[in-house]
């Protein structure tokens, strides 16, 4: 929405009319919007239907984010991988169980997996994930 009030198509999270609608009190925000012919409750229910919109479009339930993940307990390298001989497909999961304590932690409210190292490196990164070749 521009400040007239108007639908726009483009959202930019990180531009000056972001910043500028943010920084509006409630009772401004809701000023600039009355042109549009909006009461308290449209824009209520706009906004929890764009919060429900939203929510469908997250990962999938099976969709896993890789992480390096060391056990919190001991510090041991945590990998997933199947286990086919005990039944384990490596199937998404949100709980660890370190293979050196026996400890089970969550590192994230979303399914993670342990990897041996993270395949992608970005610009700014300054630390090189150690490859750690023959732990588990």
């Amino acid at each position: 929405m521009d400040t007239e009030g108007e639908a726009t198509n483009e959202v930019n999270p990180t531009g000056s009319l972001y910043d500028e609608w943010r920084a509006l009190s409630d009772e401004e925000f809701a000023r600039r919007l009355q042109p549009a012919g909006w009461g308290p409750d449209t824009v209520r229910w706009i906004c929890d239907e764009a919060l429900r919109r939203l929510a469908t479009r997250a990962a999938p339930a099976d969709a896993t984010i890789p992480m390096v993940l060391l056990c919190p307990a001991c510090g041991h390298q945590h990998v997933d991988a199947p286990e086919p001989d005990k039944g384990w497909t490596n199937p998404p999961h949100k709980s660890h169980l370190c293979a050196a304590c026996g400890v089970v932690w969550r590192p994230a409210d979303v399914p993670t997996t342990g990897v041996a190292a993270i395949a992608t490196r970005g610009k700014a990164d300054t630390w090189d994930c150690p490859r750690t070749e023959g732990r588990s």
